[in-house]
């Protein structure tokens, strides 16, 4: 799995809005809107057409947009949460 968590923490940390980047014709808004709900069997993924032009526009590179998480890491982070969650949003100490 692709997560795009990291590009839209870039997009915030550099002040640039999803209505920026479609507004200046960067990438689409379906393009878009798939990153932000991550690849699914139902999703498309994102090609390198979509991630190129991003990286020029916020002159960065792909590692800077995405990363790739195993199955059992992105479980993991989701039993964590839940966890946290139930302890009224404190993680337990380890």
């Amino acid at each position: 799995m692709i997560p795009y968590k990291k590009t839209f923490d870039l997009l915030k940390e550099k002040g640039v809005s999803m209505y920026k980047i479609i507004n200046d014709n960067v990438i689409t808004p379906s393009s878009l809107q798939r990153m932000r709900l991550g690849t699914s069997p139902t999703n498309r993924g994102i090609d390198g057409r979509t991630i190129d032009p991003l990286c020029k526009y916020l002159n960065c590179q792909r590692g800077d947009l995405m990363e790739y998480v195993t199955d059992e890491d992105e479980e993991q982070k989701e039993n964590q949460s839940s966890s946290a969650d139930s302890l009224g949003g404190k993680a337990p100490m380890l």
